[in-house]
Order: C-alpha cells, then sequence, then structure tokens
C-alpha cells in the first residue's frame, strides 16, 4: 500500500530506506519478501523510465535489508560455521531441485544418478547443517547453471502443481483441516460429504482460477487504455509479486499451501470479470479488444 501511495504522489526519490527496512523485517518473518527490491526497481522504472535509477534503488533496498539482517547473518555464521542469508533451508530445496525431482517435489538421487551430491550425503550423515547448506547450494546451482532446460521443464511442472493444475493432491483448506491427527476421530464428516465437499471445493477454485486468468489478460489488453498511467504501473507492481512468487516455487518446494496467500487476491481479479460480465459490458469489450488487437 505504501507503494501504491508513494506512485501516486510521484515522490520514490528517497523511499528505498524505508522500503530496504520495511521488506528487510518482513523477510526475517517470511523470505519470499526477498523479491520486493525487483518490484520496487520496476515502480522505479515504469515512473521514471530510467533504468539506472530502477538498479540503483534495487540494490539500495537489498543492502538496507540485509543491514537489518546482520544480527540474523551473524548468529547464523557463528550456529553453521558457513554463511546463511536466511533459513537453513538448502537441504531441502535439493531434494525439490534436481535431476531426480518430480513436479511434486520429492527426489533423492541415489549414488551414480544425475544430481547425486556426495558431499551432500557425507554431512547429512554426520548431521553437519552448515556442510549440508554449503553443499546443497553447490549442487542446486551447478543442476541449474548445467542444465538450464531441464531445470525449467521441472520448474514449470512445479510451478502447475503448485497452481493446482491437475487433481492429484487435495490442496483444498479443509483438506488440511481433516487430516488425521487434526480433528476428533469421534466426530468425523461422513465419507459422503467429504467427498461433496472436495468436488465443491475443487469447483470453487477451478471457476475462480480461470476467471483470474482470463482478467488478468483481459486487463492487459483492454483495461490499460482506460486507466491512468499511475494506476498502470499498480498493476504492474500486483503481477510483478505474482510473476515473482511463481519463479520462485520453481526452485523452493511446491506446496500448495503456500498458494493460499494469493487466493484472496485472485478473487479480487476474478471478480472484476465477473461484474463486467453481470453489467453486460462484455460483449462490447470484447469487441473493442478484437479491434484493439487487429490493428
Amino acid at each position: 500500500m505504501l507503494l501504491f501511495h508513494d506512485i501516486q504522489r510521484g515522490k520514490l526519490k528517497a523511499a528505498w530506506l524505508w522500503y530496504g527496512i520495511i521488506f528487510g523485517a518482513a523477510a526475517m518473518t517470511r523470505t519470499y519478501a526477498i523479491f520486493m527490491p525487483v518490484i520496487v526497481g520496476f515502480a522505479y522504472w515504469g515512473k521514471e523510465m530510467n533504468w539506472k535509477k530502477a538498479i540503483t534503488n534495487c540494490l539500495l533496498i537489498l543492502m538496507v535489508m540485509q543491514v537489518v539482517n546482520l544480527p540474523w547473518l551473524i548468529r547464523n555464521y557463528k550456529a553453521f560455521g558457513v554463511p546463511v542469508v536466511y533459513a537453513i533451508a538448502a537441504h531441502s530445496l535439493y531434494y525439490s531441485t534436481n535431476p531426480s525431482a518430480t513436479p511434486e517435489g520429492d527426489g533423492h538421487p541415489a549414488k551414480g544418478q544425475p544430481g547425486y551430491s556426495p558431499e551432500f550425503v557425507s554431512a547429512l550423515t554426520a548431521g553437519n547443517q552448515g556442510l549440508m547448506q554449503k553443499y546443497a547450494n553447490q549442487a542446486i546451482v551447478r543442476w541449474i547453471v548445467s542444465s538450464p532446460v531441464a531445470f525449467f521443464d521441472l520448474g514449470a511442472s512445479k510451478v502447475l502443481y503448485f497452481m493446482h493444475w491437475g487433481k492429484r493432491k487435495g490442496v483444498w483448506p479443509l483438506w488440511y483441516q481433516f487430516l488425521e491427527g487434526h480433528y476428533d476421530p469421534s466426530r468425523k464428516i461422513p465419507d459422503k460429504i467429504m467427498k461433496s465437499l472436495q468436488q465443491y471445493a475443487f469447483f470453487f477454485y477451478y471457476f475462480i482460477f480461470h476467471f483470474f486468468v482470463f482478467a488478468t489478460l483481459w486487463i492487459g489488453f483492454y483495461a490499460k487504455r482506460k486507466i491512468s498511467r499511475e494506476k498502470l504501473i499498480c498493476l504492474g507492481v500486483v503481477w510483478g509479486s505474482i510473476l515473482c512468487w511463481l519463479l520462485l516455487h520453481m526452485i523452493i518446494m511446491p506446496d500448495p499451501k503456500y498458494r493460499f496467500p494469493l487466493e484472496p487476491l485472485m478473487t479480487i481479479f476474478a471478480g472484476y470479470l465477473i461484474s463486467v460480465i453481470v453489467s453486460g459490458g462484455c460483449i462490447t469489450s470484447v469487441s473493442e479488444t478484437f479491434s484493439y488487437l487487429v490493428r
């Protein structure tokens, strides 16, 4: 909201300090915020059309974020003996980002298989978390650099799984609520009712998901001609945040429960398109969009 406010006012000159502090604190709580300097850099570029300023402010925000994170960096280095910027999670990422991994994220390459890291296995056997972090990062980077096409193929599949393109695993909130051990067994929901709830949840999610996709295309081709440049930049910030979120899931574990924060935003976009259809402006807008594309 602060970024939107600054875009509307046109005052982005010294905002990098505040954004660095805010996103630095946010990244310590949830590391997804690490991509926000790129988003702010995009906003700078959209407002002033200056790549040099955009990149400079992006780097400044990233540096301030690490100043905020400095106590944690020092603590991690003392604890593990290797630099660990945020969470020590590379050993988990190694299992989801290697040639043996599946879109669901489970991949444990055995000796002699592509992606196998004897150094990582030795560190795992010894229980040395610092070395596990170090060698897992090395194995991930080595595979991405040496096999970018294979990485992109796996990453794209992980994103589709993350957004729940297929019904291979229950990913609706009530599914997590009714896992074994998460409810009173004496008051278990009957299987028939549970199956119906699952089907309704699937239908609702797919309805919102596809309307969200169409709404994104709709705004990109049609509404952009009818709103101010500042509001268009704000929309770009939203789309950029979603894109960065999905790109992160090309590397990290694609557990669909991490998608839930996106769903309110998806609902807002879908609601916009539904309102257009209900108001009767759909046919006219489609005609105008088609005319705009063929010109």
